[in-house]
C-alpha cells in the first residue's frame, strides 16, 4: 500500500441487527428497515423500523437477536484484517419510551439485562458488539505492528 501512499491502518465496520423468526431480518439492512414505508408515507415517525419489526413478532414466541458487527482493516502492508463481534439478546415485546438512535436499541435487550440497550448507561454497554470487534482488531493491528 506504499505505492498509494497510506502509512496508517484504514478500517471500517458495519453492524445491523439479526433476528431469528425473521430469518436474519433486518441483517444488513437494519439502517434501511423501513425505507419503503417511509417513502410511501413520510408521515410515519422516524423509528417507524422498530415499529415494523415488532409488528412481525407480534404472534411468535421467539424473540432471539444478535447485533453483529464486522470490521475490516487494510494495513500499510496490504494485508487485511477482519473481525467479527456480537451480543446476543432479545427483542421486547414493544418498546421504550426512550426514543433515539439507533432506534433498535429501544426494542432490543441484550442477554443478561432487563432493560433495553437505550436504557442501559454507556458503562453498561461497553461490553458490545461493536466495542468487542474494535477491541480484538486493535490488538490485531498492535501485532501485525509489532512484528514488522
Amino acid at each position: 500500500m506504499k505505492e498509494k501512499n497510506i502509512s496508517l491502518p484504514i478500517i471500517a465496520d458495519d453492524a445491523g441487527l439479526f433476528v431469528r423468526a425473521l430469518d436474519g431480518e433486518p441483517g444488513v439492512k437494519t439502517a434501511r428497515y423501513a425505507e419503503e414505508e417511509l417513502k410511501l408515507n413520510p408521515e410515519l415517525p422516524k423509528y417507524e423500523c422498530v415499529n415494523k419489526l415488532l409488528r412481525k413478532l407480534k404472534n411468535t414466541d421467539d424473540r432471539y437477536a444478535e447485533y453483529q458487527c464486522a470490521i475490516t482493516c487494510i494495513l500499510p502492508s496490504g494485508k487485511i484484517l477482519t473481525q467479527k463481534g456480537k451480543t446476543a439478546g432479545k427483542i421486547a415485546e414493544e418498546m421504550d419510551t426512550n426514543i433515539k438512535k439507533p432506534y433498535f436499541y429501544t426494542a432490543f435487550i441484550p442477554e443478561g439485562k432487563t432493560n433495553t440497550m437505550s436504557q442501559l448507561s454507556y458503562k453498561e454497554i461497553q461490553d458490545t458488539y461493536r466495542l468487542k470487534a474494535l477491541a480484538q482488531i486493535f490488538m490485531r493491528i498492535q501485532r501485525e505492528l509489532e512484528e514488522r
